[in-house]
């Protein structure tokens, strides 16, 4: 007869036998209910972490796209920002070559209504003859290439300089 202790032992070894049946008959199982297994995880755990995975890349993926699309805006609006600035400096520009083309008129009008003052009180001061007296036609000449000089450019002052010597 086998001794209790044998017997214990024994029964203990079927037991654990059995355990690591059942176990294998499990796995067995569980692999014939799910049977696509990528790199050791199932598909479910592969669809759960999917699903956890989604989320967070749609919010990155439009992160870069609206961010993408506000600096090629910002762009576009520096663009226009800076076409607006050349075209106010462009109408600046003439603007103030106008005024300055009006100012320049203005000064020479002012000159020749005082250069025919001037000649008028020198032709009534002689009897109506610039030429009659010496200082008169000096004088006559004196003012008249003072005004020339003020009023033309350097070539033409220059012509009229010496057409008159």
């Amino acid at each position: 007869m086998i001794s209790l202790e044998k017997q214990t032992n024994v029964s203990e070894y079927v037991l654990e036998n059995i355990c690591i049946l059942k176990k294998k008959h499990a796995t067995q199982n569980q692999q014939k209910h799910s049977p696509c297994r990528i790199c050791g995880i199932s598909l479910k755990e592969f669809c759960q972490f999917l699903s956890a995975l989604i989320l967070p890349l749609t919010l990155g993926i439009f992160t870069v796209i609206m961010t993408n699309n506000q600096h090629k805006e910002a762009m576009r609006q520096n663009a226009r920002d800076l076409e607006i600035r050349m075209q106010d400096q462009e109408r600046e520009d003439a603007r103030s070559e106008s005024q300055r083309r009006l100012s320049r008129e203005q000064y020479e009008d002012e000159l020749l209504i005082n250069y025919m003052k001037d000649m008028t009180n020198l032709s009534k001061a002689n009897n109506g003859s610039l030429t009659s007296n010496a200082q008169t036609a000096i004088l006559a000449r004196a003012s008249t290439l003072t005004t020339i000089r003020q009023l033309a450019d350097n070539a033409v002052h220059t012509f009229f300089f010496f057409s008159m010597n």
